[in-house]
């Protein structure tokens, strides 16, 4: 029996994640970074016929999750509340962990297989899984069933010949129990369902765990290992074999933090004030999310500065922003990469929603030329405002001010008192996409003469 195959692990309900050729099939506008586990799409549905001949053409096509001390799971289903994962075979050392089903009993529920999955050599090692990642996972490790390696919905080709869809770097074990008391089912490297079995005392078979996983407590998912970055847009392009990162939400729920200001020119920084850490340790970034009036993510980062502690940070909102309303969502985050020997999962506190407004640029007079009863405006132009909004007053104070506007850089204001002096300031605005006028800050008040 050959003893090269695929490793795959599987969760029975939420999640299930399954490792083995790369694939692609997503959307050419998913993010590279997501609320929760929204970028990570199904599978590909499998083939409908399996064919030797043709078992090199084809593979599983999917989304790939790191989870658990650098495991990497294939992601069978994702219905938003839990993952449906499954992993390739064990390995320890680089070398497949070949593992007998039982030495009297073929009944999953029942075998030794299933204690090893769960006890302290797999599920409850630190070596496998985070405290914080065990908790997530809702029905205990299994492997896959027969039903579940025919499913087209999982990836998997619907019959039970070999087929690329199923291979694993090993041969592995199926739950099903077979018909004789001594033999298990499994499935050969070539990915074909074995339903003759083999002894369930086999030493040359290998373990795909699956496990299905509770998404509650995933805060984002990033595409790729290990790659965050200082604040900016969200990326749309596509990752190399569709890899995921998650962030976990650690318990922590007294982290606090507060802006300065609440309005920032798009470009500029706005300033964010942390004012407690909270309950969580070992975190070495603050960072924070943009999320739009919709929800929509668009912009994700660290702060200008590393580390994280009590005290001032900043965030450089990017120069393509678009006026309007906007969530800064902050929060402390422990974001453990730094190469790609060993991805785990990154950790981050509580998040406080900041409500900021994102301005036109302060708008400036060009120029000012006083008539007869009248001032002629020369404005500098401001790209991508709807229009500027004028005041004047005769009182230094701006006092009873009167309001006008203009779309136009050049606008003269009429109807004035001779021999009289006037203040005039303006500021610019844009519409949001609700309808209302974000306002720019106000231009340097000048003072002219009326004619």
């Amino acid at each position: 029996m050959m003893k090269k195959a695929m490793i795959s692990i599987a969760l029975t309900g939420a999640l299930i994640i399954s490792i083995g050729h790369a694939g692609s099939c997503y959307a050419a506008d998913r993010q590279d970074v997501n609320l929760a586990i929204e970028g990570a799409n199904n599978p590909t549905k499998g083939p409908a016929e399996s064919d030797a001949s043709e078992y090199s053409s084809h593979s599983w096509k999917g989304n790939y999750l790191y989870f658990g001390q650098g495991q990497f799971w294939s992601l069978l289903d994702n219905d938003e509340e839990s993952l449906l994962i499954l992993a390739d075979v064990l390995k320890e050392d680089g070398e497949v962990l070949y593992k007998t089903f039982d030495s009297t009993t073929n009944v999953w529920a029942d075998s030794s297989l299933k204690q090893y999955l769960n006890g302290s050599s797999y599920l409850s090692s630190t070596n496998r899984f985070t405290v914080l990642e065990k908790s997530l996972i809702t029905d205990g490790v299994t492997i896959p069933t027969m039903a579940q390696l025919v499913n087209q919905s999982y990836g998997f080709s619907a019959e039970n010949a070999p087929d690329g869809t199923r291979a694993a770097s090993a041969p592995y074990w199926v739950q099903d129990q077979h018909s004789s008391d001594g033999s298990a089912i499994f499935v050969c490297q070539y990915g074909s369902l074995f339903t003759g079995g083999t002894s369930i005392s086999d030493s040359t078979i290998g373990v795909r765990p699956m496990i299905t996983m509770d998404t509650s407590m995933v805060l984002f998912s990033v595409a790729g290992q290990y790659a965050k970055s200082t604040f900016a847009d969200i990326s749309s392009d596509l990752v190399a074999n569709n890899n995921w990162k998650l962030t976990l939400k650690d318990g922590n729920t007294s982290f606090k933090a507060s802006v300065t200001s609440n309005k920032v020119v798009a470009g500029k920084k706005i300033k964010v004030q942390v004012k407690s850490l909270g309950s969580g340790t070992s975190y070495n970034h603050i960072s924070a999310m943009l999320l739009d009036q919709d929800g929509e993510l668009v912009a994700y980062g660290f702060a200008n500065k590393s580390g994280a502690s009590k005290g001032t940070y900043t965030f450089t909102i990017p120069s393509d922003t678009e006026v309007g309303t906007y969530t800064l969502r902050v929060f402390a985050e422990s974001a453990k990469q730094t190469s790609a020997s060993v991805v785990t999962s990154d950790t981050a506190s509580n998040t406080c929603d900041l409500k900021v407004k994102v301005t036109p640029k302060k708008a400036t007079i060009k120029s000012c030329k006083a008539k007869k009863k009248k001032v002629k405006l020369k404005l500098k132009k401001i790209a991508g405002v709807d229009g500027y909004q004028i005041k004047y007053s005769y009182k230094k104070n701006m006092k009873k001010a009167k309001s006008l506007t203009t779309s136009k850089v050049t606008k003269t204001i009429k109807k004035l008192k001779s021999k009289k002096k006037v203040y005039i300031k303006v500021r610019a605005y844009k519409k949001d996409t609700s309808g209302n006028r974000v306002y720019g800050a106000w231009s340097k008040k000048i003072k002219v003469k009326v004619k």
